[in-house]
């Protein structure tokens, strides 16, 4: 066997993945103090099922957890992952804890107990891994452990305390079974006393039995006789009822044929076809017909007329068109010849306008010089009034721009006023009150937060607590209260060892916790049988516990119970009675049949004058009471009190109302969760308002600030605006000085203008001038006409087209008129005809209406005679109807009265017609009746329950008397096993005490390289309670005990005591922490050289910082801190370790 593989994460200082793979030889692992190298031993022994605080090194559970570090955040979850290979396979553990689940453990995915986690141990040869695993300072606890504690250690190193835990429990069965003894030799005796009480009541129940024994015969024949008279009326009755069902039958047949006379009847009335309906239907369509043939006739004509109307009109417009097209024809020729004359005389303008236009061009040039001087003169008089105008616009623009500088600096000016009144100081006020206000909002609601979070961890550490408890309450209710053989049996068939499902009766239903006691006292020790559905599934268990030699349990399978139903027929009393127990627990599919098989008559009541008093009353169903009396049907009753404070049930009951206490706590983490989560998110909104705020106040403060630099750039603004308007008024009197000299210039100019006469051709060339102007007028007037002309010859044109098209269409229209009219005229010569025709069909219609109404007449009449047939049929029906009614009342009160007898007798007396015949004709019952009940009222008052009583009583006490002797030869076998393992015990712990001695002197021997060293038992005491004692003798010293000798003796004294154990044992290997610390180099050396020798036979995991053991090792993993409390796994430079 050894450890192939050991997984950590998020236990202790392990927050992240850890994961080593140990070889069977020597493993070292090494670092400095405080990193970690411990926690792994902790991993180790936590997996293995270590729950000891002190031994884990912690103070409470959750100090398994990774606490976090300055990178890697606390850890929600510690698990250990380790896997295990042996001869016989391999296992792996996996254990977890968390605040909110707690501790799970899994084996190979199944999730298991931690006590059946020793079974697991034991397959893989690791019952004594506390011995084999030493810690920091185990060493010298070793050495200075008491002789007992030192013996409890071997015995756990070599599977012993297995018969030490065997030996108590089977002294505590021994103590059981003698309390047992005693308890049933008392319940015979107190038996035996009752039957001879009981002995009178008896006398006289057996003599009232004998009369009541004659009166159930009488009742009998009087149920046989009266039951034969009603059955013979009975059938009376049904030959009556027959009878007059064929008078009805055969009256039912005579009304049949009348209605189907009266049917056929109707049925020809409807044949022959005669509506009249119909027939003023048809006469209706008539009329409607002809009113819409008038209608038709009228709409025709009328569209006649509209067609002979705009005929006359298309006539007129044609004529009218005609004309116009004769006088459009006429027009478009005049206006051709007027073309051609308009043609002419331009072409006659053209040639005279070339003409002049050579002439004008010779004389103009010779003009042309002195028109280019006068131009000189006008230029320069024009950019004067060009230079004077410009000036007089820039005087009015500078005269503008003071008037508006002056404006632009009132607007400034008021503007700086304005900026220094309101310097935005209000708003300023504002955003600092409202940021002050969401300040404290905020701290408020952070407050409640912190409230908030502080009462979730709270919720959560009772959480854990009562999980905790939950767990504690489960694992010691089948530890101390079910039966080793039970819990066998369980823990085999959780670990799937077994193919039944057991369960155990105290767990196969719910009840309240007041009527918990009540039920464990009625049940007892059945409260521990174990329910299965069927008679193999119980053999397999039993087999289970022959193999082991474990004990005996009692099974229940379901295929064999027989539920029990409450006595309703028993009258209990309105007050003190709780209820039945089959109604007032809860049972867990499908386990309901057994459970009413042993509480389905059980009644539980208030107190104990209660139940005797029903028993008084002669209840034969078995009665309990809320403090635990139990009152037998036997007669017995049972009570007082036991000093545990709780059974099976009312475990069941607790752990049910822990788990509804997690289930309350797990809705108000969820209610605290939600208002923190409600609470966080009203948290981020205020403190978003309150940063919002905040940057307000800080827009506030730099709004305040651009307002003073506005201010102080409108101070600059005006004074800028002042000084451009004193350049303006400087401008504008140098421009006026200028404008005056251009006006002089002007004035000259226009003097020396005035001067100047007419061009001496002038008029000459003015003339020719006005020639050709009147010539080109006169052309272009002559081309405008004649495009004007072609455009109403063209138009013309268009409009000729457009009235012979007219034309075409009015003689179109025309003839469609003519057709439409031919064809209203065919039209109304049609419906004409068919006037006529509809007229005919009206008359003939008529006729033969009246020739049906006098046919139907006939019909009726013949219709109306079979009708009173028939009713007279139906009331001879109803009559015999009637008769047959009452007869089959006085049916169903006989069968009536025979179903109440058999109600009420026939499940006590069988009914037999043979028999029920001869008692007929027998004797006069009713007086022999009455004479045996004034014999049974004369006995007085009798119980028969004393009858069943001795009959239980003496049953009772046979059961008992062999059940005290199955208990007698039990307690024979107990101490006789108890003898057997003290015998076994003594021979086992003597020879490894034996081997171990040998093997501890050799080593010591090596070690110390001569002396001697002894294990011995005390001499006092028993088997059981003699203790180990240490002796050695180094070198040159006398025998003396190991606390008499030196620190390094005594930790080289017991490692040479935990090696030659762990040799002696066969341990798989040892993990051993720091046991190097304490020696010196050459003890160090021998301890290093024995411990790469044992390497060879069993796995070594050694925690060390010691260079000499490190250089023995095949494997060394290095553990470091890498920031504080986060250990690491590191490569190891062994050369330059220190």
């Amino acid at each position: 066997m050894s450890i192939e593989h050991l997984h950590l994460k998020g236990f202790k200082s392990f927050g992240s993945c850890c994961e080593f793979s140990f070889p069977a030889g020597f493993t070292a692992i090494v670092g400095p103090n405080g990193s970690g190298k411990s926690n792994i031993l902790d991993g180790l022994r936590w997996i293995l099922g270590e729950g000891s605080p002190s031994a884990l090194r912690i103070v409470r559970q959750s100090d398994l957890l990774f606490q976090g570090s300055a990178t890697v955040p606390p850890a929600k979850e510690a698990e250990v992952t380790l896997r295990l290979s042996g001869a016989d396979g391999t296992a792996t553990l996996r254990r977890q804890y968390s605040a909110e689940g707690g501790a799970v453990l899994q084996v190979d995915g199944v999730r298991i107990r931690m006590q059946d986690l020793d079974e697991v141990k034991a397959r893989f040869m690791l019952e004594g891994e506390s011995f084999a695993f030493i810690g920091q300072g185990e060493v010298s606890e070793a050495i200075h452990q008491r002789p007992m504690q030192r013996r409890h250690h071997l015995e756990l190193l070599f599977g012993i305390d297995r018969y030490r835990r065997r030996r108590e429990e089977t002294n505590l069965r021994l103590e059981s079974a003698l309390s047992e003894v005693q308890r049933i030799e008392t319940l015979i005796r107190e038996l035996e006393n009752r039957r001879e009480e009981i002995a009178p009541e008896v006398a006289v129940a057996v003599e009232a039995q004998g009369i009541l024994d004659n009166l159930e015969v009488l009742r009998r024949d009087f149920y046989f006789s009266r039951r034969f008279a009603l059955e013979d009326r009975e059938r009376g009755l049904r030959s009556q009822q027959q009878s007059l069902r064929a008078h009805e039958d055969l009256a039912r047949q005579w009304h049949g044929l009348w209605r189907s006379a009266v049917s056929a009847a109707e049925e020809r009335l409807r044949s022959q076809g005669f509506d009249e309906s119909a027939f003023l239907a048809r006469e209706q369509e008539f009329a409607a017909r002809k009113d819409a043939l008038r209608r038709q006739a009228f709409q025709t004509w009328t569209r006649v007329r509209a067609i002979l109307g705009e005929r006359s009109v298309l006539n007129e417009e044609r004529g009218r068109l005609e004309e116009e097209e004769r006088l459009l024809r006429s027009e478009r020729e005049r206006t051709r010849a007027e073309e051609a004359l308009q043609e002419a005389r331009l072409a006659e303008l053209q040639q005279a306008l070339a003409e002049r236009l050579r002439e004008m061009e010779e004389s103009r040039a010779s003009l042309e010089r002195e028109r280019l001087r006068r131009q000189a003169l006008r230029d320069e008089h024009a950019e004067r009034a060009l230079f004077v105008s410009r000036s007089e616009a820039r005087l009015r623009a500078l005269s503008a721009a003071e008037e508006e500088g002056r404006a632009e600096l009132a607007r400034l000016r008021e503007e700086r006023e304005r900026l220094a009144g309101g310097n935005g100081e209000p708003e300023l006020a504002h955003w600092e009150e409202r940021h002050r206000t969401l300040v404290e909002t905020h701290a408020a609601a952070y407050a409640a937060c912190q409230k908030d979070a502080a009462v979730l961890q709270q919720l959560r550490r009772e959480r854990t607590r009562q999980d905790a408890e939950l767990d504690v309450l489960k694992e010691n209710t089948e530890s101390s209260l079910y039966p080793e053989p039970v819990r066998l049996l369980l823990s085999a068939s959780r670990l799937n060892r077994m193919r039944s499902r057991p369960e155990v009766v105290a767990e196969a239903f719910s009840c309240p916790t007041d009527i918990a006691p009540a039920l464990e006292a009625y049940l007892g020790g059945r409260q521990y049988w174990l329910l299965v559905p069927t008679f193999d599934e119980a053999q397999e268990g039993i087999e289970l516990l022959k193999q082991r030699r474990a004990g005996r349990v009692t099974y229940l399978p379901l295929e064999r119970c027989r539920p029990r139903t409450p006595d309703l027929r028993f009258r209990l009393p309105m007050n003190g009675i709780v209820g039945w127990a089959a109604e007032l627990i809860v049972p867990r599919a499908p386990w309901e049949p057994a459970l009413r098989h042993l509480l389905g008559d059980l009644l539980v009541v208030e107190g104990y004058a209660l139940g005797s008093g029903l028993v008084k009353d002669g209840a034969r169903f078995p009665i309990v009471t809320l403090e635990g009396e139990v009152f037998a049907p036997s007669g017995t009753v049972s009570g007082g009190r036991m000093r545990q404070s709780a059974g099976a049930i009312g475990r069941n009951r607790q752990m049910a109302e822990a788990e509804e206490r997690i289930g309350e706590l797990k809705r108000r983490i969820a209610l605290v969760e939600t208002r923190l989560k409600a609470g966080e998110d009203e948290e981020r909104r205020l403190a978003a308002e309150r940063d919002e705020a905040a940057a307000a106040v800080e827009r506030a403060r730099n709004d305040r600030l651009a307002a003073q630099r506005t201010l102080a750039s409108l101070t600059d603004s005006i004074e800028r605006a002042e000084r451009e308007g004193a350049e303006a008024a400087g401008e504008a009197a140098s421009l006026e000085e200028r404008l005056a000299e251009a006006r002089r210039r002007i004035e000259a100019l226009d003097s020396e203008l005035s001067g100047f006469g007419e061009l001496p051709d002038s008029e000459d060339f003015l003339s020719p001038s006005s020639v050709v102007g009147g010539l080109r007028s006169e052309l272009s007037l002559a081309g405008e006409r004649l495009r004007g002309t072609r455009a109403v010859a063209e138009r013309m044109d268009r409009e000729h087209g457009t009235l012979t098209a007219r034309i075409a269409e009015a003689l179109e229209e025309l003839r469609a008129g003519e057709s439409e009219e031919r064809a209203g005229r065919e039209a109304l010569s049609h419906i004409g005809r068919e006037c006529l025709s509809v007229h005919r069909d009206e008359t003939e219609l008529r006729r033969k209406l009246e020739e049906e109404r006098g046919r139907v007449r006939r019909g009726h009449l013949r219709l109306e005679r079979l009708r009173g047939r028939e009713g007279k049929a139906s009331a001879s029906l109803a009559s015999l109807g009637g008769e047959i009614a009452g007869t089959a009342e006085r049916l169903s009160a006989v069968q009536a009265e025979r179903g109440q007898l058999i109600e009420l007798w026939d499940d006590k007396y069988p009914y037999n017609a043979a028999e029920a015949g001869e008692v007929e004709g027998g004797r006069d019952l009713t007086g022999a009746l009455r004479r045996l009940e004034r014999e049974l009222r004369a006995l007085g008052n009798y119980n028969l329950g004393a009858l069943s009583e001795d009959v239980s009583l003496t049953e009772r006490v046979d059961f008992l008397t062999e059940q005290l002797e199955d208990v007698r030869n039990g307690v024979g076998e107990l101490r006789t096993l108890i003898e057997e393992t003290d015998a076994q015990v003594e021979a086992s712990f003597s020879r490894a005490m034996a081997d171990i001695d040998s093997r501890f002197n050799a080593l010591f021997q090596r070690l110390f390289a001569g002396g001697e060293a002894r294990l011995t038992l005390q001499e006092e005491g028993s088997v059981w309670e003699r203790g180990v004692e240490i002796y050695a003798r180094p070198p040159g010293k006398k025998l003396q005990n190991i606390s008499q000798l030196s620190g390094g003796e005594q930790s080289l004294t017991a490692i040479a005591h935990l090696f030659s154990a762990l040799e002696v044992a066969k341990m798989p290997l040892a993990v051993l922490d720091e046991v190097d610390a304490a020696l010196d180099e050459y003890n160090l050396i021998r301890f290093a050289d024995l411990a790469k020798e044992y390497s060879r036979s069993l796995q070594l995991i050694v925690m060390t910082h010691r260079r000499t053991t490190m250089e023995r090792a095949d494997l060394i993993y290095g553990v470091t801190m890498v920031e504080p409390g986060l250990s690491r796994i590191v490569g190891i430079d062994v050369e330059n370790y220190r």
